[in-house]
């Protein structure tokens, strides 16, 4: 690679059609074919070249601007905030933590499973007391074993990668309201039996998070399995 230097010329400034900020510049410079290691250059039959050395280049650039996206301090806290209270959420889900997801819950959360059922808050959080001592002694091993696997703090891998791999992950900032998506894997446990290899799912959830009294509160979530 050679570097080649313009001569250039700041041709002027105006808006464009749409509104937007335009520029232009002309520029031109000249270079020689043998510095590129272009010299074969055949001989016509009339005893002429084919193509000389020097090569003009002459450029005539028209440059829009566009505003620049930056994400304030307020946009940047609450999207954080969010993150966290994900990770807060997954794991008193994983814990069974009662006071915990009622903490992170709001009161009027609707709570949509993989089947398409529904549940406010007061049902999700009795559904996980039911747990069998099995369930969760087998999610516990999945959660150790593969965090050894993939040589992570366990809690980081029970809450944020659900004991699989995270695909995906997407946050959407819009005032009060912020909307997470996520795509990762999970592999089901059998009660009773040692955990063995096999094969994993693909799971998609949506999460609708809402300030409450300065707290981030999930009031919609939907689970999607088996994505392809």
């Amino acid at each position: 690679m050679r570097p080649v230097t313009f001569d250039t010329l700041f041709a002027g400034r105006g808006p464009g059609a749409n509104g937007a900020e335009r520029v232009a510049f002309s520029a031109s410079t000249r270079i020689s074919r043998k510095d590129f290691g272009m010299t074969y250059n055949p001989i016509a039959e009339a005893g002429g070249i084919i193509a000389g050395d020097e090569v003009r280049i002459n450029l005539e650039l028209e440059c829009t601007k566009f505003a620049r996206v930056t994400q304030t301090e307020a946009e940047w806290a609450a999207i954080e905030a969010v993150k966290r209270a994900e990770i807060e959420l997954d794991a008193a889900n994983v814990t069974q933590d009662a006071a915990e997801l009622t903490r992170l819950l709001a009161a009027d959360l609707v709570y949509y499973g993989g089947d398409g059922a529904s549940q406010t808050r007061s049902e999700w959080i009795s559904s996980l007391k039911v747990r069998s001592s099995d369930n969760g002694r087998l999610a516990a091993e999945r959660v150790t074993q593969r965090a050894k696997e993939q040589n992570r703090p366990t809690l980081l891998l029970m809450t944020g990668l659900r004991v699989g791999h995270e695909l995906e992950y997407e946050i959407e900032y819009h005032g009060p309201i912020i909307l997470t998506n996520k795509v990762y894997t999970i592999q089901d446990a059998v009660p009773g039996q040692p955990l063995q290899p096999g094969p994993e799912r693909c799971l998609r959830y949506a999460r609708a998070w809402r300030l409450e009294d300065g707290q981030w509160r999930l009031f919609s979530h939907r689970y999607i399995h088996a994505i392809d």
